[in-house]
């Protein structure tokens, strides 16, 4: 986990968002939360900075959930349940495949259940925690 957390951390300096010194200060002070929340409290970076630098390095479209306009067919294909347990939300289908906006779109059990519940292959895209939480409230 620390390996995975020093990748975000060195991902985040190269992008010029964050220095080594607020990395080094937030792995100290994590406190059991994932770095990217930690570097967001202690107002180092903002949540949207961090999805679309991940977005852009994954070579996948980030998504503004807030604004976006989401088909209600694709949104109701997942339970609630679901949608929590792994921070998605089905936000459109673009031909056979089911556009899915993650906080983390690494998460291969996430999409390999999503494929296995709703029969489509998955389209990720990235959108921030927050932003998918106050959508699937």
């Amino acid at each position: 986990m620390v390996r995975v957390k020093k990748r975000l951390g060195k991902i985040l300096i190269e992008a010029g968002l964050i220095t080594e010194e607020q990395l080094q200060q937030a792995l100290e002070s994590q406190d059991g939360k994932t770095l990217g929340r930690t570097l967001v409290d202690l107002g180092f970076i903002t949540e949207a900075d961090i999805a679309a630098t991940l977005a852009k390095r994954m070579n996948l479209p980030f998504v503004d959930v807030g604004n976006y306009e989401i088909n209600p067919s694709a949104a109701t294909i997942i339970s609630e349940d679901m949608a929590r347990r792994y921070t998605i939300l089905p936000i459109d289908f673009e031909g056979e495949k089911l556009v899915v906006a993650m906080a983390d779109p690494a998460n291969i059990f996430a999409i390999d259940d999503l494929r296995i519940v709703t029969g489509y292959d998955i389209k990720p895209v990235v959108a921030t925690e927050s932003d998918l939480l106050a959508a699937i409230n």
